[in-house]
């Protein structure tokens, strides 16, 4: 992963933290709930304790990402820890959608910032920072 800058940082809420799969947890940012594989973290995370995070979507097929298109931004679950994110590129790294910023620097390379882009992510990676 890259090194992560302070815009994209934001604060998650442990909701839950999975007992068969310690990597899978389920947090919260800015009123989002969502299912999270923990990427990196330097503490044990504790359930209702705030940490601030860096969010990226991960893509195993390249055939999962569309650009343009009209509608709203959306967050939708598709199950199993993947989700179809909607949003507009900031930049030539990150995706808004629904008042979240995702790391999409590996996946959009040639998309102009400004653009609609929806992408079908196989999961939603988080970095734990230290506060």
């Amino acid at each position: 992963m890259r090194a992560t800058d302070s815009a994209s940082t934001m604060e998650a809420r442990v909701v839950r933290c999975h007992s068969d799969i310690e990597e899978e947890v389920e947090i919260e940012v800015r009123s989002q709930r969502m299912e999270v594989f923990v990427e990196e973290c330097s503490t044990p995370l504790a359930v209702g304790h705030t940490y601030p995070v860096h969010l990226s979507l991960v893509v195993l097929d390249d055939d999962e990402l569309q650009i343009g298109g009209d509608g709203p931004d959306f967050i939708k679950p598709l199950g199993g820890g993947r989700y179809r994110v909607r949003g507009t590129l900031r930049n030539h790294a990150t995706l808004e959608s629904c008042d979240l910023l995702f790391d999409v620097s590996e996946l959009v390379d040639e998309v102009t910032p400004g653009a609609v882009v929806e992408i079908s992510a196989d999961r939603v990676s988080a970095s734990f920072l230290d506060g």
